[in-house]
């Protein structure tokens, strides 16, 4: 046993003991940690993305319904069934 010349007393109870060994390096604890805050922030981009995609959607989908019922031809209500009045060109100005 080795005495140390401080106070007489056993190296030993001066020295600390080892470190476990996922503390000495970090190791493969702090790497898995890493990848799956990793794979985290990836699965909370493309779930962000997909929801942007399903708002673009709804939103072409009204669009598209909007646009389907603005192209059809709206009768006017005053307007008549009966066969159009011909256009009269230049002589229009001279009444009828």
């Amino acid at each position: 046993m080795r005495i140390d010349s401080a106070g007489g007393r056993p190296a030993s109870l001066h020295e600390e003991p080892p470190a476990p060994r996922a503390g000495r390096g970090g190791g493969a604890a702090v790497v898995l940690t890493l990848l799956i805050a990793l794979v985290e922030v990836v699965e909370a981009a493309a779930w962000h993305r997909a929801q942007e995609y399903r708002a673009q959607a709804k939103a072409a989908a009204e669009a598209a319904v909007l646009l389907r019922e603005g192209g059809r031809p709206e009768r006017h209500p005053l307007a008549g069934d009966g066969p159009e009045v011909p256009h009269r060109g230049h002589q229009a100005h001279y009444g009828p």
